[in-house]
């Protein structure tokens, strides 16, 4: 799957407006330590997502959303979207592990 078409760095309230909130199935130690667990929307699986995440926005997994992303993705039309806090945890996250 190719994602590349858009992403966007926005803030909490302009997430609220998202169709899915997509997220990784829960791993065995959580990818952050402080991640919550929760369910897919779709088929009930496991998922983990960061503290602050859009309120009201259906969780979906990555599984079950797949077939759409790429749809959308090949249509040009694939926008993601990504807060500055998120980014900067991550961003955080990705220069200690390849630090070490």
């Amino acid at each position: 799957m190719t994602i590349g078409n858009k992403i966007e760095v926005v803030d909490l309230s302009k997430a609220e407006e998202a169709e899915y909130y997509v997220c990784v199935p829960v791993t065995h130690p959580l990818s952050f330590p402080d991640n919550m667990i929760d369910e897919c929307c779709n088929c009930g699986q496991a998922i983990q997502h960061r503290p602050r995440y859009p309120v009201g926005v259906l969780k979906i997994c990555l599984t079950c959303i797949s077939p759409d992303l790429e749809k959308v993705a090949k249509r040009g039309e694939l926008t993601m979207q990504i807060t500055p806090e998120t980014a900067k945890e991550v961003a955080e996250y990705l220069h200690k592990k390849t630090a070490n």
